[in-house]
């Protein structure tokens, strides 16, 4: 088996259970997240969006996904391990992997968390 880059290691699938249409909807949103990132906080009809492009406000390569794709990841991660029951502590601790040790992120590092997201992880 070939070696795999950090984005391809981080969307396999551990859980053979999981079906081929999840898979599909987090890659369709890890896609569309990354497209989106190096237009954030741009108004709606201030630029056009033809592939992935590097760059922003936060200066991250092209195909770079945001803080929503990592905090899905753990959800679904989560989810599985859990036998698709909610387990609030253990999708808390994804949650703060993310946030603390890159867990979940493309290169292991968070460019980006709100101010709600990092008050919420503070308190819980």
């Amino acid at each position: 088996m070939g070696m795999t880059s950090p984005q391809e290691r981080t969307l396999q699938c551990r859980n053979p259970r999981i079906s081929p249409q999840l898979v599909s909807m987090v890659y369709g949103q890890a896609v569309g997240d990354a497209l989106g990132v190096p237009h954030e906080f741009q108004d709606r009809d201030g630029f056009t969006c033809t592939g992935m492009d590097s760059g922003g406000v936060h200066g991250q390569p092209a195909g770079t996904w945001s803080d929503d794709t990592s905090l899905m990841l753990a959800s679904v991660d989560s989810l599985a391990a859990n036998g698709w029951k909610l387990n609030a502590e253990d999708m808390r601790s994804g949650f703060r992997s993310w946030l603390r040790h890159g867990k979940y992120a493309v290169d292991g590092m968070v460019f980006d968390c709100g101010n709600t997201v990092r008050t919420a992880l503070r308190h819980i």
